[in-house]
């Protein structure tokens, strides 16, 4: 089975290994014959088996991906390949005219929502984002298969694509994943929220507020905020600038993020009630889960879906500061409701191994390719 896999990241490292790329790269460059279409100087060395192809575009831009599709569209190139795999953005337009071109089939791989219709933007870039967005859902109607890891009844139901079409997949994780020391620090309290950036709807606010009440209440209360602080964010972190119990970490290596989660009391995901908060399934909630540490998130469909309340952590009204300080608070004094979570054995269900996860996907492809 030949698989070209239309794909705009720049790089792979230890710290992706549980992202949905690095994966799809990982597995199905040792599973099936698996070229990569990326931009110009891709490294994939850490990820890909060795030999694996690499058809660089010009530039680094996901444009040049599209335009490199485009040309070996023309040119027959795409002929050769069995399947057309697509990461879930715009270079999914490349995909769409090597579709065109060739008998293959085309997968379109989503674990995220393909442009988002953001609220927080200028009237120019809602204007691009609804263009793009109607471009792909009319190349979408060529598409033979979408593996789905996000949640398909929010905006994903733009697209109108038929049921039949969608393989619903959970995200996944190595489940042999080292989680580090899994207990806390003697005599400290510490809360940890993790992302790789944060945006403002990601309820910074809501989490500086509760901490801020909480000081008041639990000794030695610490915590620690790992991911890039995008300007739109500073306002609401601003009371927890300069605070000598306040951590901030733009990024650090894997083994030094599960051992963050491995000795914190809680971990918090303090989203707000927003459409693209609520249908992602974050690979943060199962490293979490994976560690055994008591997770306090949002009430959100999508968390309902992924931690049961009481058992693997609590849930807070989304926005509510004291509700969610309550629920932090409900940990820090009911000892024996938060060692039970916290010593359960935190095995990962099958399903939600990486390894599972590629096994059931290529069995997939080898379907679609005899159908």
């Amino acid at each position: 089975m030949k698989i070209l896999f239309l794909l705009a990241a720049k790089a792979h490292t230890p710290n992706d290994r549980n992202m949905n790329h690095f994966q799809r790269v990982y597995f199905l460059s040792r599973d099936a014959d698996l070229t990569v279409l990326g931009v110009k100087g891709a490294d994939f060395s850490v990820s890909a088996a060795p030999g694996m192809k690499i058809i660089e575009a010009s530039s680094r831009s996901k444009l040049a991906v599209i335009l490199k599709a485009f040309q070996m569209a023309v040119t027959g190139r795409a002929r050769q390949y069995d399947i057309i795999l697509s990461e879930p953005s715009l270079v999914c337009l490349g995909a769409f005219a090597l579709k065109l071109f060739s008998r293959a089939k085309w997968v379109v791989d989503v674990w995220d929502i393909p442009i988002r219709c953001l609220v927080n933007v200028g009237r120019t870039m809602r204007a691009y984002r609804a263009l793009t967005r109607f471009l792909l859902k009319t190349a979408f109607k060529r598409a033979d298969l979408f593996l789905l890891s996000i949640m398909p009844d929010f905006e994903f139901k733009y697209f109108k694509v038929p049921e039949r079409k969608m393989f619903l997949l959970p995200n996944a994780i190595w489940r042999d994943v080292e989680p580090g020391p899994r207990k806390p620090a003697q005599g400290v309290f510490e809360l940890v929220a993790m992302r790789t950036f944060f945006s403002r709807d990601m309820g910074l606010d809501v989490l500086a507020k509760a901490f801020l009440k909480l000081e008041g209440k639990i000794e030695n209360l610490r915590l620690t905020l790992v991911g890039r602080m995008t300007p739109e964010v500073e306002d609401q972190i601003a009371p927890l600038r300069g605070k000598t119990n306040v951590e901030f970490i733009e990024s650090t290596p894997h083994d030094k993020v599960m051992e963050i989660i491995g000795r914190s009391r809680v971990c918090v995901i303090p989203y707000r009630d927003v459409v693209d908060l609520s249908q992602i399934l974050p690979i943060k909630v199962l490293e979490y889960l994976v560690t055994g540490v008591p997770i306090v998130a949002s009430d959100l469909p999508n968390m309902r879906r992924m931690i049961r309340p009481g058992k693997d952590g609590l849930l807070f009204k989304p926005g509510d500061s004291d509700d969610l300080e309550r629920n932090i608070f409900r940990l820090y004094e009911d000892t024996e409701l938060s060692d039970s979570i916290r010593n359960r054995s935190p095995k990962l269900d099958p399903k939600l191994d990486c390894r599972t996860k590629n096994k059931r996907i290529v069995e997939r492809l080898k379907e679609l390719v005899r159908s």
